[in-house]
């Protein structure tokens, strides 16, 4: 712990922290760019790193809602990310010719933010050459 303090005092200069709860987190200020757009949204796939890499996901994902976010065997489902926050679950469907994305939000209102799913949906399409249709749940 002691090299990891002092390590954190050389860098500390092309840092800003976040503070969420009683924890400080600690991000390069390049970072910063990101964090302040509004509705940056991610599909994640299960059994992401983003999800999994953690033992306390608080940061990410409300304790209310990992019963929500976990299958049946304790896998992580697929889940709709929202500036850095976990804030619902989605599925995908392949069909002849369209992806299908179905979207449920943990919190009411959350589909109303259908531009920037649309904006995520088109990464996915241009991976999978295939147009996009967005089912909002």
């Amino acid at each position: 712990m002691t090299n990891a303090r002092s390590g954190l005092e050389m860098v500390k200069p092309g840092l800003i922290q976040d503070k969420c709860g009683e924890k400080i987190y600690w991000f390069h200020t390049a970072q910063s760019m990101v964090m302040g757009q509004p509705q940056i949204i991610h599909f994640l796939p299960s059994y992401d790193e983003f999800i999994i890499s953690y033992k306390d996901r608080a940061a990410s994902l409300e304790p209310a809602y990992l019963k929500n976010s976990i299958s049946g065997n304790g896998i992580f489902k697929p889940v709709i990310l929202v500036n850095g926050k976990v804030e619902g679950i989605w599925k995908r469907t392949i069909k002849k010719d369209k992806l299908v994305i179905e979207t449920v939000f943990f919190k009411t209102g959350k589909a109303l933010r259908q531009k920037a799913m649309k904006q995520a949906a088109h990464l996915f399409e241009n991976f999978l050459s295939l147009k996009s249709e967005i089912v909002y749940g």
